[in-house]
C-alpha cells in the first residue's frame, strides 16, 4: 500500500518508514503538520498514518476531519496519555488505533485488516431501483450489464435489476472482472464459457464483440479468462 506518514518525532517516523518498506508498503511522504498533511493528498495514498497529537495541540484531530471528509482512511497513533484526545477522536471513524511504542507486528496488522476491508467493500455495489430503493449486490453474482436507453440492466443467476443510469457511470465502480465488450455490454469475465473472436457466451445468452473492443478482448480479457 501507498502511505503517508504524519509524525512529528523523526526517529518514530522513520522507525515506522522502515517497517512499512521491510513488508513491501511504500510510504509515499512523510509530513509533520497540517498543511503538509493536506498537500499529500495529492499523491493518493492509500491511507495515513496520523499521530493523533502534533506539535500543534489538535493538528491530529483537524486532519483527521479533512480525511473523513474526502473519505480517505487512516489510522491513529496514540499515547496511553492522551485520553481527552482520544474522546474527541471517537466520531472521525479511524480504520484503527496504535499505541506508542509501536510493534511492527500491530502495525502490520492494522494495514492487513485495512486491506481486508477494503477487499470486501469493493465488492459490494450500491443499486438504486425504481422507486428509489437502494440495494447492495455482490459484483461476483452480476454475469453481464446491458444498457437500454436511460437504463442499464444487471442480469444475474437468479433475477435482473434496472437501475436509471449509463454504463459510463458504472463501469468505475466495478473490479478488475468487468470489461467493456460493446457500447451497450459489460460482461464478468469471471462468468464468460466460451469465446471466439466475434462472441462471448454466458451461461445461455450470447454476446457481441464489437470491432471497437476486440484488442481489449485479446489483451486484456483473455488472460483474466485463463486464470
Amino acid at each position: 500500500m501507498r502511505v503517508v506518514i504524519v509524525e512529528d518525532e523523526i526517529i518514530i517516523a522513520d522507525y515506522i518508514r522502515s517497517i512499512l518498506e521491510r513488508s513491501g508498503h511504500t510510504c509515499i511522504a512523510i509530513v509533520d503538520n497540517y498543511i503538509e498533511a493536506i498537500k499529500s493528498i495529492k499523491l493518493d495514498p492509500d491511507i495515513f498514518l496520523l499521530d493523533i497529537q502534533l506539535a500543534t495541540f489538535k493538528d491530529g484531530l483537524l486532519i483527521a476531519g479533512e480525511l473523513k471528509k474526502k473519505g480517505i482512511p487512516y489510522i491513529f497513533i496514540t499515547a496511553n496519555n492522551q485520553h481527552d484526545l482520544m474522546l474527541e477522536a471517537i466520531d472521525l471513524d479511524p480504520q484503527s488505533y496504535l499505541t506508542k511504542p509501536i510493534k511492527s507486528q500491530d502495525l502490520l496488522a492494522a494495514l492487513t485488516l485495512h486491506e481486508s476491508k477494503k477487499i470486501k467493500k469493493e465488492q459490494i455495489i450500491q443499486i438504486k431501483e425504481a422507486g428509489n430503493n437502494k440495494i447492495s449486490i455482490n459484483l461476483d453474482d452480476i454475469l453481464y450489464l446491458k444498457a437500454e436507453g436511460s437504463y442499464v440492466k444487471y442480469l444475474m443467476k437468479e433475477k435482473e435489476v434496472i437501475e436509471r443510469s449509463s454504463l459510463n457511470e458504472i463501469e468505475p465502480k466495478l473490479n478488475e472482472f468487468f470489461f467493456r465488450i460493446h457500447r451497450s455490454y459489460i460482461i464478468n469475465a469471471n462468468h464468460i464459457s466460451s469465446y471466439n473472436s466475434n462472441v462471448v457466451q454466458i451461461q445461455n445468452t450470447t454476446l457481441p464483440i464489437s470491432r471497437s473492443y476486440k484488442s481489449v478482448f485479446q489483451m486484456k480479457v483473455i488472460p483474466k479468462i485463463r486464470s
